[in-house]
């Protein structure tokens, strides 16, 4: 996945699924910072490290994972209330 496309990946996913703060503690930045990356130009991808993208591909693995939790927990209640 190209550069540009993980970031807007991570402005998508982050905007639906939120949780900001728990993702920052998790990948061990300042909500401030995630929210800097999540707010990316094209120019500021360009100046953006290695260490960077990693903090970028971590970032989006947890939205991901919060969000598919989040599914499931829906899904369950769907589930229980076609039952009633």
């Amino acid at each position: 996945m190209s550069e540009e496309a993980k970031i807007e990946e991570l402005k998508e996913v982050s905007e639906v699924v939120g949780n900001h703060k728990v993702v920052a503690e998790i990948i061990g930045v300042s909500p401030q910072y995630l929210c800097k990356l999540r707010r990316a130009t094209k120019k500021d991808i360009k100046s953006y490290t290695s260490e960077t993208f990693e903090l970028i591909d971590k970032a989006l693995s947890v939205y991901r994972s919060i969000g598919k939790g989040k599914i499931s927990k829906l899904s369950e209640v769907v589930i229980k209330q076609e039952q009633i």
